[in-house]
Order: C-alpha cells, then sequence, then structure tokens
C-alpha cells in the first residue's frame, strides 16, 4: 500500500511540475513578445477655413497607435459653430485596412458604429456607419508633432 501511494504521489509531482513548467514558457514567451512589439502612432487631418474668417475652420482629425494588429485611437469632427463629435476607436489591423468599434458624443448623444480605416502612405481613408452620420471621409496625414 505504501509503495503504490508512494508512486501515485510521484506521479502527480510530476504532472505538477510538468504543468507548472509549461505555464510559465507561455508567459515569457508572451512578455517576449509584446516587449519586442513596435508601437506607432499615425496622424490625419483635414481643416477647412471659411472664406469670409479664414482663422476660422472645421477640422476633421484621426489619431492612431498602431501596436502589432491592435489599434487604439482618437477619431474627433470639429466644426468651428456646431456640435462637435467626438470619439474613440479600438480595433485590428490587417494589411493596412483597421476593422474598429467606434464609439462617439454627437449633439448629447452616445453612439457606437463599425468603421473601416484603410491606411495609405498619404490618407487614411474613412468608411462605416449610416450614411447621415458622416464618417465617410478622406484624411490627408500629417506629422504628428503639428
Amino acid at each position: 500500500m505504501k509503495k503504490s501511494t508512494s508512486i501515485i504521489f510521484g506521479f502527480c509531482l510530476i504532472i505538477i511540475l510538468g504543468y507548472g513548467c509549461k505555464n510559465s514558457t507561455r508567459k515569457d514567451s508572451k512578455e517576449a513578445n509584446s516587449a519586442t512589439s513596435k508601437i506607432t502612432t499615425y496622424c490625419f487631418r483635414n481643416e477647412f477655413p471659411f472664406k469670409e474668417e479664414p482663422l476660422k475652420k472645421d477640422i476633421q482629425e484621426l489619431v492612431l497607435t498602431v501596436e502589432g494588429d491592435t489599434v487604439k485611437g482618437d477619431y474627433n469632427w470639429l466644426p468651428a459653430e456646431k456640435d462637435q463629435r467626438r470619439g474613440t476607436l479600438t480595433g485590428n489591423i490587417v494589411n493596412d485596412i483597421i476593422e474598429a468599434e467606434y464609439i462617439f458624443m454627437q449633439e448629447g448623444m452616445k453612439d457606437t458604429v463599425e468603421i473601416k480605416i484603410f491606411i495609405t502612405d498619404e490618407s487614411a481613408e474613412i468608411s462605416g456607419g449610416s450614411p447621415e452620420l458622416g464618417l465617410t471621409a478622406s484624411l490627408r496625414k500629417v506629422d504628428c508633432n503639428e
């Protein structure tokens, strides 16, 4: 009886140690991958000055932070004389196309829509939501330090 208990105990100990080592390796691998992930920030902006008052302008802006295939950012429409739309987005990027959930406030109402953003060297092409929301736009790439 004592011998079989020792064998069972030894077998359980081997399984526990093996499982513990396996999880440790997985965790270390994830930490190594996240440490080497490149974080890139992209900025896009359009300005529409008023003819009569050039200092007054409507602004569309998009700021994206990409880490691996994860994207977070802000997409805002800031008209000079109307209610603004400010929002955040989170999603994933594959082959320069971002699919994201966009959560925004406009005219005192909160809304959430799915959007797509196609990134090029010169612009961001945004589409999604119903046409009356006015989310579809082409924004010019700018230096984030501007």
